[in-house]
């Protein structure tokens, strides 16, 4: 993804997010202060935000509720956990945070870090992990007529919380929670 992309990309976000921020004041909803990024509580299937990112040629979903940020790949802490998809650590901000290879986690086999790939921060609860993906391409709306949940698929991966249909791409969307209790 070259510069300019991601800042506009970078910029939509923030737009976004502002809108949320905006929305969330007159429903009389709080966000967390310490985090511009923390839109409330959307479920895909009732519709919300969806950040889009791609894995090679995989289409991966994460809910803007559960995004924290964006990071550009860094030099990770190795961890001393052999398996292959616990890739390292990064620090945010203090706290070390599992980044997790999904690429190995769906299948589709490791590949070496690559400084153009884009490290997805994201957190729900107590629960703090981040995914490695190879480019992320924008924010969409989900409504419930684009979304299947997971029960209605038998998905076979647990941390699958449903498929969108977005711009005539499937997107497996991914739910941080059950992706830490299954890996680590």
């Amino acid at each position: 993804m070259d510069e300019q992309r991601r800042r506009q990309l970078e910029s939509r976000l923030q737009s976004v997010l502002g809108e949320l921020g905006v929305l969330c004041n007159e429903l009389g909803i709080e966000l967390d202060s310490n985090s511009v990024s923390q839109p409330p509580a959307v479920e895909p299937q009732r519709g919300g935000l969806l950040l889009l990112a791609q894995l090679g040629d995989l289409y991966i979903g994460f809910s803007a509720h559960d995004l924290q940020e964006l990071v550009r790949m860094v030099s990770l802490s190795k961890a001393l956990d052999p398996r292959p998809e616990l890739q390292g650590f990064i620090d945010i901000r203090g706290q070390a945070v599992p980044v997790l290879d999904l690429r190995c986690l769906l299948g589709k086999g490791v590949q070496e870090a690559d400084p153009e790939q884009v490290i997805v921060v994201l957190s729900e609860g107590d629960t703090r992990i981040a995914v490695v993906v190879d480019e992320v391409l924008d924010i969409y709306e989900t409504t419930p007529d684009n979304y299947q949940h997971r029960e209605e698929l038998n998905l076979r991966r647990g941390f699958i919380s449903g498929v969108a249909l977005i711009e005539h791409k499937l997107v497996a969307v991914v739910d941080p929670k059950r992706l830490a209790r299954e890996v680590l």
